[in-house]
């Protein structure tokens, strides 16, 4: 087999491009995101924010050992999906119990006319590190 020809690759199905992949305005938490069948390879829009999850690859051993392929899956990650949830609660009350600089800090971040503004991912993990400074780890969040 020369460089230029390749081993046969194994099947995959083809991701199927999507007319319009962005699909929220970066500024604002997103509303919707893709979704592809694992059967059909056909991307399906579906509403809500994508959970944080991440992707990886798992060797499975076929019937009587004659092969094997790698399939991916996804694994939630439950810990930042609920801190997610907490710093919207937070964002939403106005952000309670932070000092009076630290809110006006963040009213500034999040205006809509300043210069530069900042994307919704920007200001979300500025917010979760002052939320995290004010609520360390292992000690139960105030009900906001």
């Amino acid at each position: 087999m020369t460089k230029q020809e390749s081993a046969p690759a194994q099947d995959q199905l083809p991701i199927q491009p999507v007319e319009k992949p962005i699909l929220c305005n970066p500024y604002a938490e997103p509303t919707e995101h893709w979704m592809y069948d694992t059967q059909t390879g056909e991307a399906h829009r579906v509403p809500g924010r994508r959970p944080a999850s991440y992707w990886f690859k798992t060797q499975r051993v076929a019937t009587q050992q004659i092969a094997m392929f790698a399939e991916e899956e996804r694994e939630d990650l439950p810990l930042v999906n609920a801190l997610r949830q907490d710093v919207k609660r937070w964002r939403e009350s106005g952000y309670e119990g932070a000092t009076t600089l630290t809110k006006e800090l963040l009213r500034y971040w999040w205006r809509s006319d300043r210069p530069r503004r900042l994307f919704f991912c920007q200001l979300e993990a500025a917010e979760t590190i002052i939320f995290l400074k004010r609520n360390p780890v292992g000690r139960p969040a105030p009900a906001l």
